[in-house]
């Protein structure tokens, strides 16, 4: 009997040697917590790597982002895999609305048919939740300085400390200019110090017509639900808008005089459309200024994409770019010119984690390219001025002036940073929606800001 425990036993623990050895050589199992990740990921994952190394087996990687398939994605796919030909990538397209947030979370949380992922909203919240992969072990182990490649305001998009995302692009904001317009007006383009003054005279000069005919000296991009504010300071810093704790939210002179500025510009110039007409109308930036309804527009360089597409925009005239115009009352606030946006992220329940952080560091630091052509302005520090105004503007330097292009990119103005969560979202809206009704003629301008940051500050005390 003692002979035969001796023999099960010696069997029991051959098994077991053999199951650890089979275990180290298997992917790191998907987990529900990315802490989780963190502690083991590195080292789970480094036998995988040389595993792949000798003999990559070919699998799909799910991808889902906002960016429509063939304005990016597909030229980021197409040049992965030449470098990676055992990958073959499924691109699931999201909107930026609630409920494409709500499929894209749905789907992190069934750990199914999602590799890496952009999200269109809900940034941060998606590492509170669970639902994307810490990626701090990576990037210590791999040497990489997000700081350095990116700026200062990466750390805006850490969470609890933490790396959970890498924002790929920029978001200038700034003004497209009908540069016909102007020369046939006789005016000349803003320089970096023109001011809301300039922006009144320079919209009032190039609106003409009346009523349906009407053409705008200007238009506000309505559909960010900030119009009212884009006049005077376009995006303000969020940190010039709460307190230190963000524990209320705060009247910074800009936003009374910026919502001053776009209530004169539609209820007296005329020089803009009004709240009202742009909710009848839905109006938006391409169509604005690509059917000439608008000789200036202040947009996101995505706008880019719809500028370079002649087939559904057939147009002639060539479009310059500006910086925001300063203020005279605050000269020693500039506005801010561009915040981070699209980072990307990996679901915590992916079987390929090391082949997905690779494409993650190889997306963001040079394979940005392919967005690059369709008007995304990359965050990482490398791409000069002139190596993005080439993407931008080769094959189309007839349409679009490089020269202004680059000013606008080479701007040593303070970068914008967004505070993220749900309450900031939440007090934001509640400012917005009560401006809103100022700019419909239902308060006042004083009355909007007061209950809006009494409902906002409301918000971030919940």
């Amino acid at each position: 009997m003692k002979r035969e425990i001796r023999i099960l036993a010696l069997a029991l623990a051959a098994m077991l040697i053999l199951v650890a050895c089979s275990s180290a050589q298997d992917p790191a199992p998907a987990a529900s917590a990315s802490s989780d990740l963190q502690s083991q990921a590195p080292q789970a994952q480094a036998s995988e790597s040389q595993a792949l190394d000798a003999e990559p087996e070919p699998f799909t990687m799910y991808w889902w982002g906002g960016v429509p398939y063939e304005m990016g994605p597909q030229q980021v796919i197409e040049a992965y895999t030449k470098i990676h030909p055992n990958i073959t990538f499924e691109y699931v397209k999201l909107g930026w609305d609630d409920a494409s947030n709500i499929k894209l979370d749905t789907a992190l949380m069934s750990g199914e048919g999602i590799d890496v992922y952009m999200p269109t909203r809900g940034y941060l919240e998606k590492a509170e939740k669970g639902l994307a992969m810490e990626l701090t072990a990576f990037i210590e182990r791999d040497g990489v300085d997000l700081i350095a490649d990116i700026g200062e305001d990466m750390t805006t998009y850490m969470f609890n400390d933490k790396y959970y995302n890498i924002p790929t692009s920029r978001s200038p904001c700034i003004y497209f200019i009908n540069m016909d317009k102007l020369e046939a007006a006789g005016l000349e383009m803003p320089d970096s110090s023109w001011t809301t003054d300039d922006l009144l005279n320079l919209s009032k000069a190039l609106s003409s017509g009346e009523g349906a005919s009407r053409s705008y000296g200007a238009f506000f991009t309505y559909n960010w639900g900030n119009m009212w504010l884009q006049p005077s300071a376009g995006f303000l810093s969020q940190f010039e808008m709460f307190s230190n704790d963000v524990s209320e939210m705060i009247l910074d002179p800009r936003l009374k005089e910026s919502a001053e500025i776009f209530a004169q510009m539609q209820d007296i110039d005329k020089s803009t459309p009004s709240y009202a007409e742009c909710a009848a109308e839905n109006y938006d930036p391409a169509q604005m200024i690509l059917t000439e309804k608008a000789a200036m527009v202040y947009s996101g360089t995505y706008l880019l994409r719809d500028i370079k597409n002649l087939e559904a925009y057939p147009h002639e005239f060539k479009t310059g770019f500006a910086l925001p115009p300063l203020s005279l009352k605050y000269p020693e606030k500039e506005y801010a010119v561009s915040s981070l946006e699209d980072p990307i992220m990996i679901s915590p329940r992916t079987a390929h984690v090391e082949e997905s952080w690779e494409f993650v560091k190889w997306f963001y630091k040079e394979g940005f390219d392919g967005f690059i052509k369709y008007g995304r302005v990359p965050s990482y520090v490398g791409y000069t001025a002139e190596m993005v105004s080439d993407l931008l503007v080769s094959g189309y330097e007839n349409i679009l002036d490089k020269d202004s292009f680059i000013e606008v990119y080479n701007s040593a103005r303070p970068l914008s940073s967004s505070l993220q969560g749900v309450e900031v979202s939440i007090a934001m809206t509640a400012l917005n929606q009560q401006v809103e009704l100022a700019m419909l003629g239902s308060q006042s301008i004083d009355e909007a800001l007061e209950k809006g940051l009494s409902e906002g500050g409301k918000a971030l005390k919940e």
